[in-house]
């Protein structure tokens, strides 16, 4: 279950409706980026040709029968926030009267999980499986907002207010859907080595089938994946938030990023 920064962010801040939880009100000063780590692990270095020698030499010169190659089996890796980021982006309707009085979002994922399942030489047997609570999920933490590029930031309290609406039955109804989910159902690699991974997202209590490509590599017990996944709120039968009659609202579009790194179990 991915997605991937699966949220609803809202733009109006009219009034307090719920009291934030404690993972909305903590900021995490250091963002995870992963992918800055491709290659950087010393797992799968080569050996120099002197150890190479030197371990020619400890060897035995007795003959013995070729020991038979173990059958590859698929790995599962887990996956979680305290290493890897998962956020998403909800824009302002730039065409609405109060657009000027609005802002654009980021929500990042907390205390959400996932496990690849993965084989090089048989991609029948990947399988992803991502849950993201909706009740974690942080409204626009600053340096959250610094990291996607948003020149503003957000005071507390305006930000437990836009939590209040997002989470509201009209958008995430997290009472009723408290979790959002991937599971896949199907994995192939595209002409430029990217892996497609394509399965169920579920949001607010409706599945739509979708594909998610991203860029992946595995190192020694590591593995790696980057990518985005756009969406409309219509897709999920959604309106997007606006209020005073639609004077300030937010956009169709969202999108969700990823930038993870799981472990080998």
């Amino acid at each position: 279950m991915l997605i991937v920064s699966l949220l609803i962010l809202n733009s109006g801040c009219i009034t307090v409706e719920c009291e934030p939880t404690e993972a909305a009100d903590t900021e995490d000063s250091s963002i995870p980026t992963p992918s800055q780590d491709w290659g950087s692990g010393t797992e799968n270095e080569s050996t120099t040709p002197e150890e190479t020698e030197e371990e020619e030499e400890e060897e035995p010169s007795t003959e013995s029968e070729p020991t038979p190659e173990p059958t590859p089996e698929p790995v599962d890796y887990l996956f979680n926030d305290d290493a890897s980021l998962l956020y998403v982006q909800v824009w302002k309707d730039e065409d609405a009267w109060g657009s000027g009085f609005a802002h654009n979002h980021v929500m990042r994922s907390s205390n959400w999980e996932g496990v690849v399942t993965y084989m090089e030489d048989d991609l029948s047997s990947c399988n992803f499986d991502f849950v993201v609570p909706v009740n974690d999920l942080i409204v626009d933490e600053d340096v959250m907002r610094e990291y996607v590029g948003y020149s503003d930031t957000i005071n507390q309290s305006d930000r437990a207010e836009i939590r209040s609406h997002m989470l509201d039955s009209n958008q995430l109804d997290a009472e009723n859907h408290p979790y959002i989910s991937f599971v896949s159902a199907s994995c192939s690699l595209d002409s430029s080595a990217k892996l497609r991974v394509t399965g169920d997202f579920t949001l607010v209590g409706t599945t739509r089938e979708v594909d998610l490509v991203m860029d992946f590599m595995i190192d020694g017990n590591m593995f790696y994946a980057r990518g985005r996944f756009d969406f409309n709120h219509s897709d999920f039968n959604l309106t997007p938030y606006s209020a005073l009659n639609g004077f300030i609202r937010n956009d169709e579009p969202l999108n969700i990023h990823f930038d993870m790194v799981g472990s080998a179990l």
